[in-house]
């Protein structure tokens, strides 16, 4: 049973109400991203630009935590970049200053950032120093080759005591969940169109 199978299981309105986790706790060890199809979409677009013009790019995924183990991603945030083929930088601390101050105003987290690569997907000793935070739990994404392979060629790492952790293809391990952006109740179940 997927993520958002187990989810949707426990929407129907006799059951206990879900617990969402405010913006004050990250969970050290989410299992599953759930994230909607637009918001999908419109990353790799705002990632394969950057590609386009040979240069890393950057975007941001914020939503909410259900239980201890499910995140649910609501926006996309796609800042302002200086970027190159070898690197990416955000061009002012007050873009995530905004960013950050919109997510905790809708009780949100940063749930993971993504990065591309112009070859492999791997976490750079930059990569490690510059990520958005370092709380353990917080993912990172990383797409190779500028993000041309799409979502499905991420790879993940997760912050940990230790350090960054590579966690597999993002996709793959069933980390990251795609869903239709349409839930649709038949009066028995739950469905994602």
């Amino acid at each position: 049973m997927s993520a958002l199978d187990t989810l949707l299981a426990m929407l129907p309105t006799r059951r206990p109400r879900l617990r969402v986790l405010g913006a004050t706790g990250r969970p050290a060890h989410l299992e599953t991203l759930l994230v909607p199809r637009t918001i999908v979409g419109a990353s790799l677009t705002h990632l394969q630009a950057g590609g386009a013009r040979g240069c890393e790019e950057f975007a941001f995924w914020s939503g909410h935590v259900v239980g201890d183990r499910i995140g649910i991603v609501g926006r996309a945030f796609h800042p302002r970049t200086s970027q190159g083929y070898g690197h990416v930088m955000i061009d002012d601390d007050a873009q995530l200053l905004s960013m950050t101050e919109l997510v905790h105003e809708h009780d949100e987290l940063v749930l993971c950032q993504l990065h591309t690569h112009p070859a492999d997907a791997w976490h750079s000793p930059t990569d490690d120093q510059g990520a958005f935070t370092d709380e353990v739990g917080f993912l990172s994404l990383v797409l190779p080759s500028f993000a041309s392979g799409g979502l499905e060629t991420a790879e993940a790492f997760r912050r940990t005591q230790q350090g960054w952790v590579h966690e597999g293809r993002a996709v793959t391990t069933g980390l990251v969940q795609v869903f239709g952006d349409l839930l649709r109740y038949d009066g028995a179940n739950w469905h994602d169109d």
